[in-house]
């Protein structure tokens, strides 16, 4: 049983650290400056010019891929590669920019 305990609390404290250290950054995609923080495996939160956006996962055949209710907003990682689409304009070559 306590060994359990242990398990369950070390996946706890390891969620809790890749959500709130790794999973956070600012991209250049294309012509657009966009800041992302992963809020839950589920929800993601893109702020693009000053706007926040709100994204729910939806499903991809690989990597993650976040769309927002209208469908108008992607975005989708997988490893080091990231891809934006709004409004069915993509904008392509998302790199994470050093802080």
């Amino acid at each position: 049983m306590k060994k359990i305990g242990l398990m369950v609390l070390c996946l706890l404290i390891a969620s809790c650290s890749y959500f709130g250290d790794h999973h956070h950054g600012q991209y250049r995609c294309g012509s657009k400056t966009v800041t992302v923080s992963y809020l839950s495996p589920s929800m993601a939160k893109l702020q693009i010019n000053g706007k926040e956006h709100k994204l729910k996962s939806v499903y991809a055949a690989s990597g993650s891929r976040y769309m927002n209710n209208e469908g108008t907003m992607v975005f989708w990682n997988k490893g080091q590669k990231n891809y934006l689409e709004i409004n069915g304009h993509p904008y392509p070559g998302c790199v994470m920019q050093e802080s």
